[in-house]
């Protein structure tokens, strides 16, 4: 994650951020509309699935700002691939064996045979030795459950997006006005999609950017409403990732 972190800080963000913002808005020019999300064109106006849109129309400026054109010189399907992986991640927490997510590990096989770089020879790797915990350590216990060293501990973002207590009866149900109703909702303890402390996403500065100028450029460009009026409620019978 450490490379991770010097790309997402300082003034190399500012230069993804404005790749970013710039490619976004040149994707959200009408003429640029992409076949995979558009269903129905008729004069001045276009029928898209939202989920498509909005899904290709953050992911590929993101690829395009991280790595410039050489995922598209490469394999132009490369984020397709990472819609593909995203769909099926949840099959790690289960952890699914290779020959039951074929279509997990063929999606993150096809994403890193896309973006590796050989490693130049004579080169070290970075990586340190995990220090051993002192034999003062105490695993923790919650609810009956250690945590040894070494375990993965992941947050049910599902489970917090969905519980009424944290985001009213009706939480289930897309509303965009629920903050703006009930503001205390905004600072909920339940609502932590970009970890916190040492595991704080290092991207959630420029995801913000980036669904902060979709939204304003959407609303700012084109006249939209709902083809079905009423929302979709959220299918928690369905197994994914995150919500």
């Amino acid at each position: 994650m450490g490379w991770v972190k010097d790309q997402l800080s300082g003034n190399i963000l500012a230069e993804i951020g404005e790749n970013s913002i710039g490619s976004i808005n040149k994707s959200l020019q009408i003429d640029n509309f992409s076949s995979g999300f558009v269903e129905w064109t008729s004069p001045g106006t276009k029928t898209v699935s939202l989920e498509k849109w909005v899904r290709y129309s953050l992911v590929h400026p993101t690829s395009k700002a991280l790595f410039g054109e050489s995922t598209r010189k490469v394999d132009t399907q490369f984020v397709f691939y990472c819609f593909a992986f995203e769909e099926a991640a949840w099959e790690m927490l289960h952890r699914y064996p290779k020959f039951l997510a074929q279509d997990l590990y063929g999606a993150a096989e096809s994403i890193l045979r896309t973006i590796w770089l050989p490693r130049p020879s004579g080169t070290k790797s970075s990586a340190s030795t995990p220090r051993p915990p002192s034999s003062a350590f105490r695993p923790p216990t919650v609810e009956g459950l250690t945590i040894n060293t070494g375990d993965q501990v992941l947050s049910p973002f599902r489970q917090l997006n969905l519980k009424r207590e944290n985001f009213g009866p009706d939480a289930a149900t897309g509303d965009p006005d629920r903050f703006v109703k009930t503001k205390q909702w905004r600072r909920s303890m339940g609502y932590n999609p970009v970890g916190g402390g040492a595991t704080h996403c290092p991207g959630r500065i420029l995801a913000k950017q980036e669904v902060y100028t979709f939204v304003a450029v959407v609303l700012y460009r084109f006249e939209v409403k709902l083809v079905e009026p009423k929302l979709p409620t959220v299918n928690a019978g369905s197994r994914v990732w995150g919500l």
